[in-house]
């Protein structure tokens, strides 16, 4: 991750995590390759695969809605299930790559994402943990 993200920082892109994840997903992911901006340049030079792969997939945005589907499954069909043995029946509420149990469950809500994705892609995700208080993060 700290590769990555080094990698494509130029003094355009020099930013936060969350502002560079928005515009690799803007420009990469689903910008299309007529709205592809110099950031492309240095994605296809860093991730030769990828990009390659981002090309033969015919639009970056069928990519990205691929990518997505298999999300939502490891969720709903690995962690999901998983959650309902392990937290013996406390609820969980999903809203697309998110989870919502109670405060007491999270590390163990992490853990089994954690555990699922290294399973099902052999990658390692970023979980975070953000706790609502009367409805809304802090």
């Amino acid at each position: 991750q700290a590769d990555c993200e080094q990698s494509l920082q130029t003094p355009q892109y020099s930013q936060s995590r969350a502002s560079f994840k928005k515009s690799l997903m803007v420009e990469v992911l689903f910008g299309g390759r007529e709205h592809r901006a110099s950031i492309w340049e240095a994605f296809s030079q860093q991730f030769p695969e990828l990009a390659r792969l981002l090309n033969d997939f015919g639009t970056s945005s069928a990519l990205a809605l691929h990518l997505q589907k298999m999300e939502a499954s490891i969720i709903i069909d690995k962690v999901v299930p998983r959650l309902a043995c392990e937290l013996e029946g406390r609820p969980v509420l999903t809203l697309h790559d998110a989870i919502f149990c109670v405060e007491t469950d999270a590390n163990v809500v992490a853990a089994v994402m954690l555990e699922e994705f290294q399973r099902f892609l052999e990658i390692t995700p970023v979980v975070k943990i953000n706790l609502l208080r009367d409805g809304r993060p802090q």
